[in-house]
């Protein structure tokens, strides 16, 4: 099995959540592994029932529970399917196929964000 994930990070733009990981370069063995993709998951919380200093944010009372966003072939992601002033959790799992069976990573850290609309207005030209 890959290597499970650590720190997933994330930048807010106008239009996208810019996810990045370290790419798994090893099993959880600590035996060199090829990554054939990574799998990216996201629920969303509610935001007054959560609480960021509990550390199992999955256990929290969830408004959409975590299902598959997206593949990535790369150690990143962009979402750009998501609402301002949401509370979103994220997790990301390394995926190998070893004889032709398709193996996840355990979940990664789970990333919070409540990404914050704080971008100027764009004027229109008429």
């Amino acid at each position: 099995m890959p290597e499970r994930i650590a720190a997933v990070q994330s930048k807010v733009t106008e239009t996208s959540i810019d996810l990045k990981w370290p790419a798994s370069l090893r099993t959880s063995a600590g035996e060199p592994i090829a990554i054939s993709e990574y799998h990216v998951y996201r629920g969303e919380l509610d935001p007054r029932a959560h609480d960021p200093a509990v550390k199992d944010v999955l256990h929290e009372k969830q408004i959409a529970p975590l299902a598959l966003l997206g593949r990535s072939d790369a150690p990143e992601y962009r979402d750009t399917q998501f609402d301002f002033g949401k509370t979103y959790v994220y997790i990301v799992r390394g995926v190998t196929t070893a004889e032709g069976t398709t193996l996840e990573s355990s979940d990664s850290d789970a990333l919070v964000l409540t990404p914050a609309d704080t971008f100027r207005p764009r004027h229109h030209k008429e």
